[in-house]
């Protein structure tokens, strides 16, 4: 899965799950995560403590 906005501390083996509300859509084990850019990362933290 590739998302628009990238999260923090995804790591190799954790579970992501989608939900519709509370309607499970699918399940999968994260194989691999991918770093950002320096700059792209420093600005995530930024606009995260607001």
């Amino acid at each position: 899965m590739r998302l628009h906005d990238g999260l923090f501390g995804v790591a190799p083996g954790q579970t992501m799950v989608l939900y519709q509300g509370t309607r499970v859509l699918g399940q999968s084990t994260i194989a691999r995560a991918y770093s950002l850019a320096r700059e792209d990362l420093d600005d995530l933290r930024e606009n995260a403590a607001v």
